[in-house]
């Protein structure tokens, strides 16, 4: 699976290492205090002007110094601030004001006022040296020493475009001047003096502007009505040589009779259509199949009275004769009926070639008077070409002639009037405190600073340190699982006078509790149950094997099996220093002599709990503890107790561990949290794998105690209702007590 980001582990490493933070933060935070103490004060003076565009309409006069669309530019603002950043304006404060160079803000702002800076400075001194040029000399050489007035003048010019800041402030149109000084009084007048010279020399600038406009008008005025006269004279005498009376009501007459005439035209064209496809129909159809025949009452009323008679006749013929002279009667009323009918629609007929005609003729007489209309009207237009085109010229140029004027004279009024849209809002005061340094801002700075290093440095720590810290880490790493974890002997609250072994015997203890939850898991590690010979090992010395060993030993005990703890550590026994025998005759012995079993076996105290200490030292461990005497020992305690712990030696650097593995037959590894390494622990395993171990898990020991790892989740909050009262952290691993117990 990929690894996730486990917040708790990260937090747990910061509670580990919170002292190497504390640390860090403190030192920040000193070296803050440090350069706020050190940093010369520094003084904030600011004032507020209002910058409003340029008015486009003043007192319903336009404003002529607006040379920009609409009056106002893309960019006003930033236009303004740009002008406060000029070197005229500079320039002119320099001359106005009445300070002096003397305490000057290059003065106060020049000399480093903290390590940085004077760090700074350093850096630019190497740099100009570098370069073959002297600081001092470029600073000297910017003004003449020769006139005082003159040097101060531009000392002050220097200030002004060094230290002057101009922001504007969001959604207004307010600009905000700012000086930094070392003396109050001083950057408060600068800042002052700079905030009038800017409203004065915009006002200046608008008078100078409206002025020169008005000039320019004049000039194009007098230029403008001398054009126009002349073109006056020019017109009069073209129409008294075209002898053109009245022109412009003349070509109206004849455009509206010409309108006129069109539209008739037009009509009377639309109605001679009309006509000539009714007379082209009629012609087609014969002169009866038109609309006029076929809506036309009378022959519709005829067509009936003989469809009639019609009728009658041909029924009569069934019963008369045509000769009869009822039927010759009736013939003779159909034939006149006939007679009728094509009179009327001779009648029609005629009417339609008569209206077709009339039409034709009134087309004809207007398409005439069009065309004497139109070429009377182009012939009063040929005359009069040139004089319309002097006409429009005419009142193009007293267009452009009025429009001048208007603007003449508002250039005037606003000229008189006098406003500018630059004001003062607020002026600086003197500043009753400094802005720099700013010891909260110094801190709070020192304070982010302190912590990211003190993670920093921990994340490094951490990323260099290769010891295990969690039951995650163990099992990636081994490939076992952790069966059990046992805290530290001194995690507790142990009774005033409480010895270690005291409280490892305590069933009421931490650790009492951590055997019972190892047995628990022991009973369930193999098909048969707890091993009945179980080798305990780790990697290096002091990491606990010997206190899992009695942990596990005293939990088996209580529950009413007999076991027999043997210590195998044939080079550094401590057994007996937990039980408090004596070891004068012990596995040695055995191993070399023809001892008994039942002569090196000890009572440690507890019913069924028996131990055989090491005895003395060999000078050869390995061989005895690999000879056969060490295996019957084995096998003949195993007819006798329930379970044989062995209690052997680590497994880096000796080859006990090994041996005693394959004797065993079963080895529980022991590993503690911040001391054991991954590269022993990984070599430790290849050994025992490589003796034909049986390595049936790992048991977590000292979990708890300082520098044994984060071990979160893996300590004992037990004891409630026991009469102890154990500290709650470390049912998390996160601290320990102060007073902790020395380890067995």
């Amino acid at each position: 699976e990929q690894p996730s980001l486990d917040l708790r582990r990260y937090l747990a490493i910061l509670i580990h290492r919170k002292w190497l933070l504390v640390f860090a933060v403190i030192l920040a935070l000193i070296a803050g205090l440090t350069e706020t103490i050190r940093t010369t004060p520094i003084y904030r003076a600011s004032a507020v002007v209002e910058a409003q565009p340029p008015a486009t309409n003043l007192y319903g006069y336009q404003d002529v110094s607006a040379n920009n669309t609409g009056g106002v530019t893309q960019n006003f603002a930033g236009d303004q601030i740009q002008v406060l950043k000029s070197d005229a304006l500079a320039q002119r404060v320099a001359k106005d004001s009445k300070l002096s160079a003397k305490g000057a803000v290059g003065q106060a702002n020049s000399a480093p006022s903290g390590f940085f800076e004077e760090l700074g400075a350093q850096v630019m001194g190497w740099v100009a040296l570098a370069q073959g040029r002297s600081l001092v000399a470029e600073a000297s050489s910017e003004a003449p020493t020769d006139d005082p007035q003159a040097a101060s003048q531009a000392a002050i010019e220097q200030e002004v475009r060094k230290y002057l800041k101009v922001e504007a402030i969001p959604l207004t149109n307010m600009l905000k001047l700012t000086i930094e000084d070392g003396d109050p009084r001083r950057a408060a007048e600068l800042v002052n003096t700079v905030a009038k010279t800017y409203v004065t020399m915009n006002m200046e600038r608008r008078f100078q502007g409206t002025t020169k406009t008005q000039t320019f008008y004049d000039t194009q005025v007098r230029k403008t009505r001398a054009e126009l006269e002349d073109l006056e004279r020019r017109l009069i005498a073209y129409a008294r040589g075209k002898d053109l009376v009245n022109i412009d009501n003349l070509m109206e007459y004849n455009e509206k009779n010409f309108g006129q005439l069109q539209s008739q035209f037009f009509d009377a064209e639309q109605r001679f259509f009309q006509a000539e496809a009714k007379f082209d129909a009629m012609r087609a159809s014969g002169g009866v199949g038109g609309g006029d025949f076929l809506n036309s009452p009378v022959i519709q009323q005829l067509k009936t009275r003989r469809g009639q008679l019609e009728d009658e006749y041909q029924f009569k013929l069934e019963v008369f004769l045509p000769d009869y002279p009822k039927m010759v009667q009736l013939r003779s009323q159909i034939d006149s009926i006939d007679r009728q009918i094509k009179e009327e629609t001779g009648a029609i007929t005629k009417a339609v070639e008569v209206a077709y005609e009339a039409a034709r003729r009134e087309k004809e007489s207007l398409a005439q008077r069009v065309a004497k209309e139109r070429e009377a009207l182009m012939k009063i237009r040929d005359q009069t070409a040139d004089y319309l085109a002097l006409k429009r010229e005419h009142v193009a140029l007293q267009s452009v002639y009025d429009g001048l004027m208007n603007r003449i004279k508002e250039a005037g009024i606003v000229a008189d009037v006098g406003v500018n849209n630059l004001s003062i809002l607020d002026l600086a005061k003197v500043p009753s405190r400094p802005y720099k340094p700013n010891l909260q801002q110094n801190l709070a700075i020192a304070l982010g600073a302190g912590l990211g290093i003190g993670v920093l440095l921990i994340l490094l720590i951490e990323k260099l340190d290769d010891t295990v810290k969690t039951a995650d880490e163990v099992e990636q790493l081994s490939g076992l699982p952790i069966l059990g974890s046992i805290p530290f002997v001194g995690s507790g609250r142990p009774r005033e006078g409480e010895s270690t072994r005291q409280q490892l015997l305590d069933p009421k203890a931490p650790t009492g509790e951590a055997g019972r939850s190892l047995r628990t898991t022991l009973l369930f590690a193999t098909a048969g149950g707890a091993p009945k010979v179980l080798h305990f090992t780790s990697s290096a010395p002091g990491e606990g094997k010997t206190t899992t060993t009695l942990t596990t030993a005293l939990a088996f005990v209580r529950s009413g099996a007999t076991v027999l703890c043997v210590d195998a550590d044939l080079r550094n026994p401590s057994l007996h220093k937990v039980f408090d025998v004596p070891n004068g005759q012990g596995l040695s012995n055995y191993l070399v002599s023809d001892i008994q079993p039942a002569e090196i076996a000890q009572a440690a105290g507890l019913e069924g709990l028996f131990v055989i200490t090491s005895g003395p030292i060999p000078p050869n461990p390995v061989e005895l503890l690999a000879s056969h005497k060490m295996a019957e020992l084995l096998q003949l305690a195993t007819r006798r107790f329930d379970y044989i712990f062995v209690d052997g030696p680590p497994v880096l650097g000796l080859a006990d561990a090994p041996v005693l593995a394959g004797v065993t037959g079963a080895t529980l590894f022991v590993v503690e949290p911040g001391q054991s390494r991954k590269a022993a622990l990984l070599d430790s395993l290849k050994r025992l794998c490589s003796s034909q171990a049986r390595v049936i898990g790992v048991v977590l020991q000292k979990v708890g105690r300082r520098g044994s790892g984060y071990g979160y989740g893996y300590g004992y909050g037990y004891g409630y209702g026991y009469g102890y009262k154990y500290n709650y952290q470390y049912m998390y691993g996160y601290g320990r007590k102060k007073r902790d117990l020395e380890p067995v």
